[in-house]
């Protein structure tokens, strides 16, 4: 798992990178406005674009396994999986 701790995403391009420090998250959305030849996006104007601390990350949880089913006893999920399971989101 990563040990990035910050988002910053750009709604101008709908692209996100993942940064350890704030002032990293910063510094790449600052360069990403100033890279446009038209100027600053809108997108960067009207709030869009942001920087946020990443507080939960998800896991999933199994539930059930198709292991856990004998010939007598039908796995009743689609063949295709061989579990099924949640997500759960935990604190970092």
């Amino acid at each position: 798992m990563s040990d990035n701790k910050y988002l910053a995403f750009n709604a101008a391009e709908w692209e996100h990178r993942k940064f350890e420090t704030q002032e990293e998250a910063e510094k790449w959305l600052q360069e990403e406005a100033r890279e446009y030849d038209d100027g600053i996006p809108q997108e960067f104007i009207d709030g869009e674009s942001f920087v946020a601390k990443i507080t939960h990350r998800t896991q999933y949880c199994v539930t059930d396994k198709k292991e856990n089913y004998t010939d007598k006893e039908e796995w009743p999920y689609s063949d295709d999986f061989e579990h099924v399971g949640n997500i759960e989101f935990n604190a970092v």
